[in-house]
């Protein structure tokens, strides 16, 4: 099972090891003198992200012989997917998944917050556990009806459904 803090690294390394090609090896590497300064989970840390981000993309950049990008594009990566955490203090309580595969993409329709639903996946701001708008999809509802029903845009409900990889296909 995965706790919030998990997740939050994982929402993090997928945007610097698929976007940038870097094996595990490498991340380690990079992070391994970050754990003392940030904790035992540097990638969910604010400092690490925002203070640090500059140094640790010059340390990722220089422990794999083959892996070389610019500096300013791994830190624009990791910026991009830090957008879409929200922080209090130093800890992150809010993760927003993209619910697409471009990374630019500025939408947050979706949400993750272990104080809302028990941390289930919920339409933002609402509260709308997707589970249940996948229900009743499944069920034989139109995507138009949900977005009537729960007052929301069709591509807030598009972006649920994209969560649910047998409705995505």
């Amino acid at each position: 099972m995965l706790s919030f803090i998990n997740l939050v690294e994982i929402h993090m390394l997928t945007g610097i090891s698929l976007v940038h090609k870097v094996t595990t090896q490498h991340l380690h590497a990079a992070l391994h003198n970050k754990r003392n300064s940030h904790g035992l989970h540097p990638l969910a840390s604010s400092a690490l992200l925002t203070e640090d981000i500059d140094l640790f993309a010059r340390n990722l950049a220089e422990v794999g012989n083959h892996f070389k990008p610019a500096e300013q594009d791994l830190v624009d990566v990791i910026s991009a997917y830090r957008k879409r955490i929200e922080w209090e203090d130093n800890d992150p309580v809010v993760l927003f998944p993209f619910p697409t595969a471009n990374a630019l993409d500025g939408r947050k329709s979706v949400m993750i917050d272990p104080r809302i639903s028990f941390g289930r996946l919920v339409i933002s701001g609402t509260g709308i556990v997707a589970e249940i708008v996948v229900e009743r999809l499944r069920a034989g509802e139109s995507i138009d009806d949900l977005a009537k029903d729960y007052r929301r845009d069709r591509l807030e409900i598009e972006d649920v459904l994209r969560f649910e990889p047998a409705l995505a296909a």
